[in-house]
């Protein structure tokens, strides 16, 4: 009889392996499946946050050129030299290349530029009005 009942226990402790190993396996599928889905959400929320404070630096940095067409003397010599060179740092941004290695250092100096710019022509602070406030800085993941 200890034969049959070690048999008995024997295909007890494999089914219990056997869902235990099922159930690894949905969970890890339904895991990766909501974590792609999380992922996708955070990386269109983020996406269009700085795409939407670049949008507003060009649209100040646009404004500015359009003035200065007008009034070649509203802004100093350096303040037009600043005016023309963000506006180059602003179109070499990758914007549509978010995987790119560099992203996140290159928006970190775009923000630091902004601040300078905005200082050196006189309409400091002048921030784009989506940025956090805080501690938190949104270009850390």
């Amino acid at each position: 009889m200890s034969g049959s009942s070690r048999d008995i226990f024997d295909s007890s402790l494999d089914l219990e392996r056997e869902h235990l190993d099922r159930g690894y396996a949905e969970g890890l599928r339904d895991g990766q499946t909501e974590g792609l889905k999380e992922g996708r959400e955070v990386g269109l929320k983020s996406g269009f946050e700085i795409g939407e404070e670049v949008g507003f630096y060009s649209g100040c940095v646009e404004i500015w050129s359009k003035a200065l067409e007008t009034d070649g003397t509203l802004f100093s010599a350096r303040g037009r030299k600043s005016i023309h060179t963000f506006s180059q740092q602003l179109a070499a941004f990758p914007l549509k290349e978010p995987q790119n290695e560099q992203y996140d250092s290159l928006l970190k100096q775009l923000r630091t530029r902004w601040k300078v710019l905005t200082s050196l022509l006189g309409v400091a602070p002048l921030e784009y009005p989506g940025y956090p406030r805080g501690e938190e800085d949104p270009t850390s993941f």
